[in-house]
């Protein structure tokens, strides 16, 4: 099990914002063959970051890269259970560009991947997902990566109600994929809370539960 809690912090053009949030709606997917090239610049909120819940304090810590401030820290599996729960971050002093903020997200609880072992190679006529609990979540969010064995990297991401409880990957979708090894990952995404901050044009914070396996297209 992994568990990850974590922050960025950048700057860059209404290119970044769109490229962030998406216009994926649910029920639709979408497919790339290359990332797009988008310019960013860290942004510092901070030496740090707490993020508290019932079941204690963890500080996440600051690391300055080229295109980010990220903030993270080695996560206890118990910090974060199946039980999901609320979580408040805030940072206790500001930062040269981003001052003080508060903001809360929920983390969907009890979210299983029920039909996993059924994918270990997709059948390119359509791949069916399904899935249990997350009640709490907003959407399911469906991604897969094809690295081809001629170079070639292609992936696709799928929005889809959790109350479906399964989606299927249309055809048209994975012909897209070239042939070879890839990945298939699965999350219950929380609703996306928006927060603010002087020095800070917009904040975004979502909660996930999720799984990853090994596949071949």
């Amino acid at each position: 099990t992994t568990v990850d809690v974590s922050g960025e912090f950048r700057s860059g053009s209404a290119a970044l914002l769109t490229d962030t949030i998406g216009s994926l709606s649910l029920g639709n997917c979408i497919t790339t063959s290359t990332s797009p090239s988008i310019t960013s610049g860290p942004l510092d909120a901070g030496q740090t970051i707490n993020v508290t819940s019932l079941r204690g304090t963890l500080i996440l810590n600051k690391k300055v890269f080229s295109n980010a401030t990220t903030y993270g820290a080695n996560v206890p599996t118990s910090f974060v259970t199946v039980e999901g729960g609320e979580f408040a971050f805030f940072n206790p002093a500001p930062g040269t560009d981003v001052q003080q903020f508060s903001t809360v997200v929920s983390v969907p609880s009890n979210f299983s991947w029920t039909n996993s072992s059924a994918l270990a190679t997709i059948d390119r006529r359509g791949a069916t997902f399904s899935w249990s609990g997350g009640s709490n979540a907003a959407y399911v969010v469906i991604n897969g990566v094809a690295d081809g064995t001629s170079g070639y990297r292609a992936s696709f991401r799928c929005n889809a109600p959790i109350r479906a409880g399964q989606f299927t990957v249309p055809q048209s979708v994975l012909l897209a994929m070239p042939p070879g090894p890839g990945k298939l990952y699965l999350e219950a995404v929380s609703s996306q809370q928006s927060f603010t901050a002087p020095g800070l044009d917009w904040g975004l914070l979502d909660g996930r539960a999720g799984f990853t396996r090994s596949t071949r297209f």
